[in-house]
């Protein structure tokens, strides 16, 4: 499989205990916004970056997105398309993450007291870049 199949790389980093740590770079991020679940902005930018690194519990590792916003959360990987984001910081809430063979999408929630201001939203990082 080529070096640039998403959950190729995310397989091969679990299964193997030496690597620690795993940068994807990837060609283009686009972030959506939604209020109460109305389209609001899309914001496009050339690159994006995340930082997977692993934890001492098997299947928990901590994710860092290192765009725009800036923000770590555990992440607990099921092998498979669908993983569960954990231990989000406030005010996020809600996420998981989605990924194929070359898109690797981030949904959160922006949590509020009141149902009716919170803000959702959807980072979809393509293109996995192959020079790392």
């Amino acid at each position: 499989m080529p070096e640039t199949n998403l959950p190729y790389r995310f397989e091969n980093f679990l299964d193997q205990p030496k690597l620690k740590k795993l940068n994807l770079h990837f060609d283009q991020l686009d972030i959506f916004s939604f209020y109460q679940g109305e389209f609001l902005k899309l914001n496009s930018r050339k690159s994006g970056r995340v930082v997977i690194t692993k934890t001492a519990k098997p299947g928990l590792m901590n994710l860092k997105v290192m765009d725009q916003i800036i923000f770590s959360c555990a992440l607990e990987f099921t092998k498979g398309k669908k993983s569960k984001m954990r231990n989000v910081p406030e005010p996020l809430g809600k996420g998981h993450i989605e990924m194929d063979t070359d898109r690797f999408v981030l949904h959160y929630t922006i949590e509020s007291q009141r149902k009716d201001q919170q803000l959702q939203f959807c980072f979809v990082y393509q293109k996995l870049k192959q020079d790392f």
